[in-house]
């Protein structure tokens, strides 16, 4: 997305989303300002997608993977408690380990690998599908 040049900063724009046609693109009001947004990523999902297409993409593995992430990060007692970042590795360049330690010592950790473009999740010190 790139910032709107025909429209005023946002402290004179309409203060609620809004959408205009502009040269075939789709302009949203966010607090930081109007943006543009092409309207092919604005538009084909409410126009083009039907009711079965949508029900047959939920049943999709990636998409129930996703689902699952979800339902751990709303459900997981360890997202309610401290957020922890590892220092970094000087024998693991290229690695990040985070996660989220909860009160009553359940733990969510997270290893990406940005060398090897792979990520692991644990989750009560068991690993979890990604």
């Amino acid at each position: 997305m790139r910032r709107c040049s025909l429209h005023a900063p946002f402290s004179s724009c309409s203060p609620a989303p809004h959408s205009c046609t502009t040269s075939g693109s789709s302009w949203v009001t966010t607090t930081s300002g109007c943006w543009q947004r092409p309207a092919s990523v604005a538009t084909s999902i409410v126009t083009t997608t039907r009711p079965e297409e949508l029900s047959e993409a939920l049943t999709s593995s990636a998409v129930q993977r996703l689902l699952a992430l979800v339902e751990l990060r709303r459900t997981h007692p360890a997202f309610s408690g401290e957020w922890w970042l590892a220092a970094a590795d000087p024998e693991a360049p290229g690695t990040i380990v985070t996660g989220w330690r909860g009160g009553d010592e359940r733990t969510i950790t997270l290893r990406l690998d940005l060398r090897a473009r792979r990520a692991s999740l644990t989750v009560d010190g068991h690993p979890h599908p990604l």
